[in-house]
C-alpha cells in the first residue's frame, strides 16, 4: 500500500519536472516564431505541450495552471485555423506563457498571511500502527546510513477540492529531501474530509531540510518529531548482507538525465573501441604474449560487464509502470461522475526508462480518453442495458522485440473514419474532438494527437485503433523494447545533416571569425569566454559561411575537455531511435533521412 502511495506521489513530482520542461520548450519555440522559423510545426508543437500541461493539471486539480494553459491553447488555436501567425500573435503567445509559468511558479512557492487554527487531531498514528516488513527493511537501511528518524505531523488549510493537490505536493517534496516510509493517510484511498497529513520519514539533513520541503502554500501547524528507532522495534536483519554496504542489499543512485545520458554513450563506446580493436588488430594480438592476451580479454569482458549493469539496471517493468493505473481510474471516475474500474493483466516484459516514460504517458491519455469520452454515465447506460458500471482493459503482452499493449473499454466506441483513412488516422488527426468543448478530465481530441507523435515518433511503435463488439473501443499499441532513444541536435553543415548528442552540449553560439586563432601546428581555436577552444569541423574539407547567414558553433563538454563544431546552421533538437547494430547512424524525422551520429569522444 505503501509503494502505491509513493507511485501516486510521484505523479505529482514528474508533473511538475515535465511541466518546466515543456514551460522552457515553448519559450523557444516563441523565440522561433520570432525569427520566422518552422511556424507551422511550432504552433502544433505549442499546442501539444499546452494541452499535455491543462490535461495533466486537471486531473491533479491545479485550477490556475488549467486556466493559464486554456488560455495559450485559445490563442494557438486561432493561429492553427489562419494557417498563419502574425506579430501580434507572436506577442500574445508570448505573454500567455509567460503567464503559465508565473502560475506555475506560484504553485511551488510558499505564500505568507495564511489563517492558522487548531491542529487536527486522529484517533490513530504512525508511530502506533504496526510496520510491515517492507517498511521495517526500509528503515534497517535508512538507520546503517546513519540517518536521523522523523514523524512528521501538518494541517492543511485549502479549499476542499485542493486539499488532495495540496496532501500530494508536499509528501512530493518529503520525497525529494527524505525518505518516507508511510504516510497518514494512505494517498491512494479516499481523501474526502480529510485535512490533516502524517508522514514517517528519515533523513540525513535533518530537521531544516523537513522543514524546508514542507515550506508551502496552504501548509499549517507543522510539528517535525526525532524519534528513536527502538520506539519501532527496528532490529537488525538477520539476512546476509554486503560487507562494502553493512546492512543494504539494494542502492538507489540519483544521477542528472545528461550524465545518465553521457554514461550510456560512454559505455556503449568502450565496447565499440575494444571490439574494433580485436577485429582490426588481429593479427597483431596473435604475436603479443599470453599475459597481454589474457589483459586485453579481461579489458573487453570488463567493458561488456559494465555496459549491460548500466542497461540492466535502466529497465522497468510494464507491471511496476502500469500498477497506479487502478487508483487513477478511481479518482478519474469520481471527479467525472461515473463508475468505472480497470482490469490489468501482464506479462513479464521491461522496458528502457525513457520508452517507458513516453509509454506511460501515452496510456495516462488514452485512460482519460476512455473516462470523459468513452464510458457513458450510470443513466446513459442502463438506458442501454448496460451495467452502470463502466470496465477499462488494460493488457501487456512479451512479442520480443516488442510490447503489445492494448486498451479497451466497454463504452460507445470510436467515431467512423473518414473517407480514406483509418480509424486511427482520423481520431488521431491534429484537432480532431467528439466533444462539443473540453472536459476537466481530458481535451479537444489533442490528446491523441500526442499519443500518435509520442508512439509513432519518439519511440519508433504503432498504433492500431477500432471498435470492437458491443460498441467498445480499442488500441492495440506496439512498443519496441530493444532501441534505445537519444536526444540529439540536428546540424547541417556544406549541405549535408548530421546528429549530435544532445547530453554533450552546452550551448550555440554565432561565429565571430575574428575570434579565429591558428596555432604553432596549424590548428584552429576559438577565442570564447576568455578561454581557446579547439575549432573542428563535421567534414575534412571545413564549412564556409553563405550568403544568406552567418556561421554556427556547437560547443560541446565532455569531462574538463571542451570544442567548438562549425555548422552552417542548427535544425532543432529531436529524440531519435539508435539501432545498436548500426550505431553510427539515425534516423531524423526533422529532415526525413538517416543521417550520421557524431560522437565527440571519438575526436577528444
Amino acid at each position: 500500500m505503501a509503494q502505491t502511495a509513493t507511485q501516486s506521489a510521484r505523479l505529482h513530482s514528474m508533473f511538475r519536472q515535465d511541466s518546466e520542461g515543456m514551460i522552457e520548450l515553448l519559450h523557444l519555440i516563441v523565440t522561433r516564431l520570432q525569427r520566422g522559423e518552422s511556424v507551422v510545426s511550432s504552433i502544433d508543437q505549442a499546442f501539444r505541450y499546452a494541452h499535455s500541461i491543462r490535461s495533466e493539471a486537471s486531473f491533479l486539480h491545479y485550477a490556475s495552471i488549467v486556466e493559464a494553459a486554456r488560455e495559450l491553447e485559445l490563442v494557438l488555436r486561432g493561429c492553427r485555423a489562419r494557417g498563419a501567425v502574425a506579430a501580434a500573435d507572436v506577442e500574445a503567445i508570448r505573454s500567455a506563457v509567460v503567464a503559465l509559468e508565473h502560475e506555475f511558479s506560484a504553485l511551488r512557492e510558499p505564500q505568507r498571511g495564511s489563517e492558522t487554527g487548531a491542529p487536527v487531531t486522529s484517533s490513530a498514528s504512525l508511530v502506533e500502527t504496526p510496520l510491515d516488513e517492507v517498511q521495517l527493511h526500509r528503515l534497517r537501511q535508512s538507520r546503517t546510513r546513519g540517518e536521523s528518524l522523523y514523524l512528521v505531523r501538518c494541517r492543511i488549510t485549502e479549499q476542499p477540492e485542493m486539499i488532495a493537490p495540496r496532501l500530494f505536493l508536499v509528501v512530493g517534496n518529503l520525497e525529494k529531501a527524505t525518505h518516507v516510509v508511510d504516510t497518514l493517510p494512505r494517498l491512494d484511498g479516499n481523501l474526502d474530509g480529510v485535512d490533516g497529513l502524517e508522514v514517517l520519514c528519515t533523513a540525513a539533513g535533518g530537521e531544516k531540510e523537513i522543514r524546508r520541503a514542507l515550506a508551502v502554500d496552504a501548509v499549517e501547524d507543522i510539528e517535525v518529531q526525532a524519534l528513536d528507532y527502538a520506539e519501532l522495534d527496528v532490529r537488525s536483519a538477520e539476512s546476509p548482507h554486503s560487507g562494502a554496504l553493512p546492512g543494504v542489499s539494494r542502492v538507489s543512485v540519483d544521477i542528472e538525465t545528461r550524465e545518465y545520458e553521457r554514461l550510456c554513450l560512454h559505455t556503449d563506446e568502450l565496447v565499440h573501441q575494444l571490439r574494433e580493436v580485436q577485429k582490426r588488430s588481429a593479427e597483431q594480438f596473435k604475436t603479443l604474449p599470453r599475459p597481454a592476451q589474457l589483459r586485453v580479454a579481461l579489458s573487453e569482458k570488463l567493458a561488456y560487464t559494465v555496459n549491460n549493469t548500466v542497461y540492466r539496471n535502466s529497465y522497468v517493468s510494464a507491471r511496476e509502470l502500469l500498477d497506479p493505473l487502478p487508483a487513477i481510474v478511481r479518482r478519474l471516475a469520481r471527479d467525472s461522475g461515473k463508475r468505472v474500474r480497470l482490469q490489468l493483466s501482464c506479462e513479464e516484459v521491461s522496458l528502457f526508462l525513457p520508452v517507458a516514460d513516453v509509454v506511460r504517458d501515452a496510456v495516462l491519455h488514452l485512460i482519460r480518453n476512455a473516462v470523459d469520452h468513452g464510458i457513458e454515465s450510470p443513466h446513459a447506460r442502463r438506458e442501454r442495458g448496460k451495467q452502470e458500471e463502466g470496465v477499462i482493459t488494460v493488457s501487456v503482452k512479451n512479442d520480443d522485440p516488442y510490447m503489445l499493449l492494448r486498451v479497451a473499454d466497454d463504452g460507445q466506441g470510436l467515431p467512423v473514419a473518414r473517407s480514406g483513412q483509418s480509424v486511427w488516422d482520423t481520431i488521431s488527426a491534429a484537432g480532431f474532438s467528439t466533444a462539443a468543448a473540453g472536459t476537466s478530465v481530458s481535451g479537444e481530441g489533442v490528446g491523441l494527437d500526442a499519443v500518435r507523435y509520442s508512439i509513432e515518433r519518439i519511440i519508433g511503435g504503432s498504433v492500431k485503433a477500432e471498435s470492437g463488439s458491443g460498441g467498445s473501443a480499442v488500441f492495440e499499441l506496439r512498443i519496441p523494447t530493444g532501441d534505445r532513444p537519444l536526444r540529439v541536435l540536428v546540424v547541417e553543415a556544406n549541405n549535408r545533416y548530421s546528429a549530435i548528442p544532445a547530453a554533450y552540449i552546452e550551448n550555440t553560439i554565432a561565429i565571430d571569425t575574428t575570434s579565429v586563432t591558428r596555432d604553432a601546428e596549424g590548428l584552429l581555436h576559438y577565442q570564447h569566454d576568455g578561454h581557446e577552444v579547439p575549432l573542428r569541423s563535421l567534414h575534412k574539407s571545413g564549412v564556409h559561411a553563405s550568403d544568406q547567414s552567418e556561421l554556427q558553433g556547437v560547443l560541446l563538454q565532455i569531462g574538463e575537455s571542451r570544442q567548438l563544431i562549425v555548422v552552417n546552421r542548427t535544425v532543432g533538437i529531436e529524440t531519435v531511435l539508435r539501432d545498436i547494430d548500426s550505431r553510427d547512424q539515425v534516423f531524423s524525422q526533422s529532415v526525413n533521412q538517416k543521417i550520421p551520429l557524431f560522437l565527440p569522444l571519438r575526436y577528444l
